[in-house]
C-alpha cells in the first residue's frame, strides 16, 4: 500500500494540476483478501488491491466530479480536466456553500500489520480450527475469513489534509447438522469482526455455533402473535441499522423523510435508549474521518430516549450555519446525504441468561433475516427469525420454534425495553448489546 507521504504528496500534485476556483481530491486504497469455505472445505481465495482517485472541481456552485483508477501523472491530469468539464456543462446546486475548511482530527489507532498481511495459510488455519470444532460436533461448516488493510486521504483547496489507514478481520461463520434426505437440517451463524485478526477468537464462535445448531433440531410451530422476545446483540444490530438509515442523517431529517424530522428534544423511545454515533470509540471500528477529510465528531443520537440529533456532511451542516460532525459520503453519492457509520448502543446493567431466567413465556432470537422496511416513517419493519429461534418457558429456553415472520415498528418495540445487556458485541458499523422486549409482533410462520 501508499504510504501517507506517498498518498499526501499525490493529492498535493492534484490540486495543482486543477484550475478550478475550489478542488478536492480523494484517494482511497483496499487491500483485501478472503478465504471462502463450505461443507468444511476451503474451495476459495482472493485478493484484492485497488487504489481509487476521485476529484471534486467547484466553479462557483457548478459542481464536477470524476473518478479513475490511474495515480500516474498522465491519469491525474484526465481525471482532473474531465471533473472541470463537468463543472462547466451541469446545471448550479442552488444549497451548496462551497467545500469545506479544515479542522482537528483526532486520531485512531486501528492499523494492525498481522492483518493487513495475513495470507492465505494464516488465514487456512484460522479456518482449519472452526472446521475441526464442525466436524467434532456432527455438522458442516460454512462462511468466509476476510482481512483488509484501508487507508483514505483527503485535500482539498481550501486547506484540508486528512489521513487514516486501518484493518479489519471478520469471520462469518455458519454451521448446518441434520442435512440430507430432502432435510433442512438445523443452522446457526455467528460473526466476529475486530481491527486485529489476532482478536478473533474463531475457538468460541465455532463452539457456540456448534451448540446452537444443535439445539435447533426438531423445531415445532408457535402460533403468531405478540411475545416477549429475548434478542441477540446481531438480532438488536439489525434493528439498529435500520433506525440509522431511516433517520440519523441530516438530509432525510431536514427534507422531512426521517422520523426524527420535529421530534428533536421530544421523546422517541424507552428511557432505556441511548444511541450515539462515534468514529473515534474503540468499541466500535474507529474511522476518524469522513470523505471531505472532515474530522468525526461524537453525536449524541438519542440520549434516554429522547431524540438529540442528526449527523451531517458540510453541505447539510452549512444549510443550518454548522458545522460538519464529519459524516460526508464520497461526492459520487453526496446525494443520498450524510450517514451515520460508528453507531453504539449503550449497554445496560443485564445479561442474556438473566433476560431468559426473567421471562415466563417468550421467545429468544439469534439473528433476523430478509429484513424491509414497511413503513419509513413509523420505522416498522417486515422479516423473518433465523439461525436458531427457542421457545422460552418459565425461565429456561425448552424447545427450538420454526422460524417466524414478525412486522414491527422499532421505535414502538424500543419503548418496551424491560432489559438490555451490560456486554455488546460488535458489528458492522453498530454495536449493539442483547436487549429484552414486551410485545414484538409476529404476524405469521414459515416452513424452515
Amino acid at each position: 500500500m501508499l504510504s501517507k507521504k506517498e498518498t499526501m504528496k499525490l493529492l498535493e500534485e492534484v490540486l495543482e494540476l486543477s484550475q478550478a476556483e475550489q478542488t478536492e481530491a480523494v484517494i482511497v486504497e483496499t487491500d483485501s483478501a478472503l478465504t471462502r469455505f463450505a461443507d468444511n472445505i476451503i474451495h476459495q481465495n482472493v485478493a484484492n488491491h485497488d487504489v481509487r482517485l476521485m476529484v471534486r472541481a467547484v466553479n462557483g456552485k457548478r459542481i464536477g466530479i470524476a473518478g479513475t483508477n490511474r495515480i500516474d501523472q498522465e491519469g491525474m491530469k484526465e481525471v482532473v480536466e474531465r471533473a472541470t468539464e463537468i463543472a462547466e456543462v451541469v446545471e448550479d446546486t442552488p444549497d451548496f456553500k462551497g467545500l469545506p475548511e479544515p479542522g482537528k482530527v483526532k486520531e485512531a489507532a486501528c492499523f494492525d500489520e498481522a492483518t493487513a498481511e495475513c495470507t492465505a495459510e494464516e488465514r487456512a488455519r484460522i479456518v482449519e480450527r472452526a472446521v475441526k470444532i464442525a466436524k467434532q460436533n456432527g455438522a458442516a461448516a460454512a462462511g468466509a475469513l476476510s482481512t483488509t488493510a484501508s487507508a483514505l486521504g483527503v485535500a482539498n483547496s481550501l486547506g484540508v489534509r486528512s489521513y487514516h489507514a486501518g484493518t479489519e478481520a471478520s469471520l462469518n461463520l455458519t454451521m448446518t447438522v441434520g442435512k440430507g434426505e430432502g432435510k433442512t437440517g438445523s443452522a446457526a451463524r455467528a460473526t466476529r469482526l475486530s481491527s486485529r485478526v489476532g482478536d478473533i477468537d474463531v475457538d468460541d464462535a465455532a463452539e457456540e455455533v456448534a451448540r446452537r445448531a444443535a439445539a435447533g433440531m426438531n423445531a415445532v410451530d408457535v402460533e403468531p402473535g405478540e411475545y416477549t422476545v429475548v434478542l441477540s446483540p446481531s438480532a438488536v444490530a439489525t434493528l439498529v441499522e435500520f433506525l440509522s438509515y431511516l433517520g440519523f442523517g441530516a438530509k432525510a431529517y431536514q427534507e422531512k423523510r426521517s422520523y426524527m424530522a420535529g421530534k428533536l428534544g421530544l421523546k422517541i423511545t424507552g428511557k432505556e435508549i441511548t444511541i450515539v454515533d462515534d468514529g473515534t470509540d474503540n468499541a466500535g471500528m474507529p474511522w476518524p474521518i469522513d470523505f471531505e477529510g472532515m474530522p468525526k465528531q461524537r453525536v449524541v443520537l438519542i440520549e434516554k430516549g429522547v431524540a438529540k440529533g442528526v449527523v451531517h456532511d458540510s453541505k447539510t451542516a452549512g444549510l443550518e450555519n454548522k458545522v460538519s460532525t464529519g459524516h460526508a459520503l464520497p461526492a459520487k453519492f453526496a446525494t443520498h446525504g450524510p450517514q451515520a457509520w460508528n453507531v453504539l448502543m449503550e449497554g445496560g446493567d443485564s445479561s442474556m441468561e438473566e433476560m431468559i431466567a426473567s421471562t415466563k413465556k417468550g421467545l429468544l432470537i439469534s439473528d433476523f433475516h430478509y429484513v424491509n422496511v414497511a413503513e419509513p416513517m413509523k420505522t416498522v419493519l417486515t422479516g423473518m427469525t433465523r439461525f436458531g429461534t427457542f421457545l422460552i418457558e418459565n425461565g429456561k429456553v425448552t424447545k427450538p420454534v420454526r422460524n417466524m415472520r414478525f412486522t414491527q415498528g422499532v421505535l414502538e418495540a424500543f419503548e418496551h425495553v424491560e432489559a438490555i445487556s451490560r456486554k455488546r458485541d460488535r458489528f458492522e458499523g453498530v454495536v449493539a448489546p442483547a436487549m429484552k422486549i414486551t410485545g414484538f409482533a409476529f404476524t405469521g410462520k414459515t416452513e424452515f
